[in-house]
């Protein structure tokens, strides 16, 4: 009795390394998935971190501006920037610079709030400018001080 050629022989082993190089490569494209999840998640909580730091930026700008007597832009500094350097609670490693420019009517000068038009920017960011957690965020406002 004389047997029949195999010709089907080593067909279940090629299936199987077809099937584990699939499955490895879903792994690895689920890992990348999750690495990318994880880093958009963080950049977004630090631009929210830095959007609140240009917020209370323009707060703490306007509150200068409208004080009875404006610290923060005079006649003698009609354009002024200030860092704020004492750390704002919940934003630590947030650099907050904010500028003001005053312009004025005749009736009066920079350094009374009335009569006096104050444009305030507050730029805070995060990180240094090209790394991976880099976050900077712009606000500006317009404010002023005619009762």
């Amino acid at each position: 009795m004389t047997r029949a050629p195999r010709h089907q022989a080593g067909f279940a082993l090629v299936s199987a390394i077809f099937l584990i190089v699939v499955l490895a490569a879903l792994g690895a494209f689920m890992v990348t998935i999750g690495g990318v999840q994880h880093a958009t998640t963080s950049q977004a909580v630090l631009a929210a971190r830095a959007y609140f730091g240009a917020k209370a930026g323009i707060e703490w700008g306007i509150h200068q501006a409208i004080a009875p007597t404006p610290s923060m832009c005079t006649s003698i500094y009609p354009t002024m920037t200030t860092t704020l350097l004492a750390p704002i609670t919940g934003l630590d490693g947030i650099r907050v610079t904010v500028s003001c420019a005053c312009t004025f009517t005749s009736a009066a000068n920079c350094n009374s709030a009335l009569n006096s038009v104050y444009y305030l920017a507050s730029v805070a960011e995060y990180g240094t400018y090209g790394s991976a957690d880099y976050a900077q965020r712009r606000l500006e406002a317009t404010v002023t001080g005619i009762p």
